[in-house]
C-alpha cells in the first residue's frame, strides 16, 4: 500500500503552509499570513484591503472561522481564538505536527492564519490523481447560510451550476499543478474552490474523501458510493465511475441549525417535504 510523504501531509494539514506553496508554485489561492497576536493580525487587515478572513491553522468543518470588515471585527475574532484554541489541545486535529518548511514544530492552539477574503460563488469536489491524471468523483456546490456564523452551509447541490463559459479542464489543470506542487504524485483529495472572476482559487485541500452530508448526497443522486470507492482506490482498485447525465442542481442537502444547546426529542420534516422545490 502507498502513503504520501510526511511532509506532503503536513503542508495540507498546516492551511498556512498549503496557500504558501500554491503561491510559490503559480496555483491561484487567498495569500495568507501566520499570525499569533492582535497587532500582527492587525498588519495584514490594514496592509490588505480591510477584508479578510481568519481561520484555525488546522481543524475543519469551518470552525473558528471569522470574516473580518473592520478592526472591531478584528478584536473579537482574534480575543475568540485565543479563548478557544487553547481548549482544542485534546483534539487530534490541533495536535503539534512537524514544520514542512524545517522551522519549529506548528503549534495549531497557538496561531491562527489570516487570508485576504475572496468573493464569488465556491464549490468542492472529490477526485483522483492517478498515472498523471486527474479523475472528478463529485463535484458539488455550496450554499452558505446568511444568518449563522461566517462559512457555515446551507445546503450542497449536486451537480453544481457553474458560471457559462467555465471549463472544468482549467480546473483539472490547477488540481493537477497544486497537488503536485504539495508533493503527491497520487492520491484521494478534497477541495473547496471560489470561482472569482471565472478563475478556481483554491481555498484548502485534504487527501480524503468529501464528508458532512456529500456522501448520502452523491449517493441519492447517482447511487455512487464515494465512501466504498474510497476504500477500494486504497487498496488500489480504482475504476474511474461513468459519467451521469443530471441536470445542473437537480439535488440538495440540507443542513438545519438547532436555534439553542439541548438533547432533540422530536424531528419534524414536515414543512421542508411541502416545499414546492
Amino acid at each position: 500500500m502507498r502513503f504520501p510523504t510526511w511532509e506532503a501531509i503536513a503542508r495540507c494539514r498546516s492551511k498556512f503552509e498549503t496557500k504558501k506553496t500554491w503561491t510559490g508554485h503559480g496555483v491561484a489561492s487567498p495569500i495568507a499570513s501566520i499570525a499569533s497576536s492582535l497587532p500582527e493580525t492587525l498588519t495584514f487587515f490594514r496592509s490588505h484591503g480591510e477584508n479578510m478572513v481568519l481561520k484555525p491553522v488546522a481543524g475543519s468543518g469551518s470552525e473558528l472561522l471569522f470574516h473580518c470588515k473592520d478592526d472591531s471585527d478584528v478584536r473579537k475574532a482574534v480575543t475568540i481564538l485565543e479563548e478557544e484554541l487553547p481548549k482544542r489541545r485534546g483534539n487530534p486535529l490541533f495536535r503539534i505536527f512537524p514544520n514542512p518548511a524545517g522551522g519549529p514544530p506548528i503549534d495549531p492552539c497557538s496561531c491562527w492564519v489570516a487570508e485576504e477574503f475572496i468573493s464569488g460563488p465556491e464549490f468542492s469536489c472529490d477526485f483522483v490523481l492517478q498515472d498523471e491524471e486527474i479523475y472528478f468523483i463529485r463535484e458539488t456546490g455550496k450554499i452558505k447560510a446568511t444568518d449563522k456564523p461566517f462559512g457555515s452551509v446551507l445546503a450542497y447541490t449536486f451537480p453544481p451550476r457553474y458560471p457559462a463559459g467555465f471549463q472544468k479542464r482549467s480546473l483539472k489543470e490547477v488540481l493537477k499543478k497544486a497537488t503536485n506542487s504539495l508533493g503527491f504524485d497520487w492520491g484521494y483529495f478534497m477541495v473547496d474552490y471560489i470561482l472569482h472572476q471565472g478563475t478556481p482559487m483554491l481555498i484548502e485541500m485534504t487527501p480524503r474523501p468529501g464528508g458532512d452530508s456529500i456522501p448520502e448526497l452523491v449517493s441519492a443522486a447517482t447511487g455512487l458510493d464515494t465512501l466504498a470507492l474510497y476504500l477500494d482506490f486504497v487498496q488500489g482498485r480504482f475504476k474511474e465511475p461513468k459519467d451521469t447525465a443530471l441536470l445542473p442542481e437537480s439535488f440538495a442537502s440540507l443542513n438545519f441549525f438547532a436555534p439553542m444547546e439541548g438533547k432533540i426529542q422530536v424531528l419534524d420534516g414536515g414543512k421542508v417535504r411541502v416545499c414546492p422545490r
